[in-house]
């Protein structure tokens, strides 16, 4: 799990750093944020899991993973997205524009 948010929270970082350039317009600050929902979607595939899992045991040394009930892995999965969403939504808050700008994005796309 620590590996995991070490990945998410380094994109995050990259990303508030970009959004708080002196150049930035209203088309890149969409574009980072768009980037960001794709990446967290990207994390929540099988896949992705599988990869984690395997960083694990090898960065561990783990010989036994007991795999987790599912009820248990979505429940632990759907907590860390909410959580992801309090922070872009806190990141959203600190600048109004930067909401309008991406609403209006969306219904452009």
């Amino acid at each position: 799990m620590s590996l995991l948010w070490g990945h998410l929270l380094e994109r995050f970082n990259l990303s508030s750093k970009r959004l708080q350039s002196v150049d930035m317009d209203l088309v890149k600050i969409a574009e980072i944020y768009q980037s960001l929902v794709c990446y967290v979607n990207d994390l929540r595939t099988d896949s992705e899991y599988e990869y984690y899992k395997k960083l694990a045991i090898e960065k561990w040394g783990i010989e036994d993973f007991e795999v987790q009930r599912n009820e248990q892995r979505i429940e632990k999965h759907l907590l860390m997205m909410v959580q992801l969403q309090m922070i872009a939504m806190q990141l959203i808050l600190k600048s109004p524009l930067i909401w309008l700008s991406w609403i209006e994005f969306r219904l452009s796309s």
